[in-house]
């Protein structure tokens, strides 16, 4: 082989290298993250987003995130990189019981990137996973009734009171919830 054919075969190694190897990695790097799936937690507390890859730092709560329970907003009051960061936290005001059945997470593109650089962009209604053991309170009521036969009293399973006061004909008068 000559100098030329050295050369040349240098050059076809470099560029069969640069893209087979090179590219594909920067393009891995600089694509945005992908969402793959999300699951509540057992105690309906949060929602747990995961990613094809580890995430970066987040901004603060709710970070373009909108989680719906049953077609109503759940506010969003943290978000956070789990203790595997490629799996985001979001912490809920209210709690998904077990019985819910149609849970969704939207993403509004923002300010949230994977941990090397990936803008994540947009999506709407991702199924999201019931896994709550958290049953739906069932509330008991004991109703108590004075000598006339007139409601007198509701004790909730709280341990809340609900009194009812009558005038002398035996008109309601006053509702009052007590402790």
């Amino acid at each position: 082989m000559n100098k030329r054919e050295i050369k040349k075969s240098f050059i076809l190694l470099s560029l069969f290298i640069l893209l087979c190897f090179v590219i594909p990695v920067f393009a891995t790097i600089l694509s945005e993250p992908i969402f793959v799936s999300a699951d509540t937690s057992t105690d309906g507390c949060k929602v747990l987003l995961v990613f094809d890859r580890e995430m970066g730092i987040l901004p603060e709560s709710p970070a373009g995130f909108t989680i719906m329970v049953d077609g109503s907003e759940n506010l969003i009051t943290e978000v956070a990189l789990n203790e595997n960061p490629a799996i985001i936290a979001l912490s809920l005001t209210d709690t998904i019981y077990a019985s819910a059945t149609d849970i969704q997470v939207l993403y509004t593109a923002g300010t949230v990137a994977s941990a090397d650089g990936g803008i994540l962009v947009s999506f709407d209604n991702q199924n999201v996973t019931n896994n709550s053991t958290i049953l739906f309170p069932l509330f008991g009521f004991n109703y108590f009734y004075d000598s006339q036969k007139r409601l007198d009293y509701i004790e909730l399973s709280t341990g809340e009171i609900i009194d009812f006061q009558y005038d002398l004909n035996g008109n309601l008068v006053k509702k009052e919830l007590t402790n």
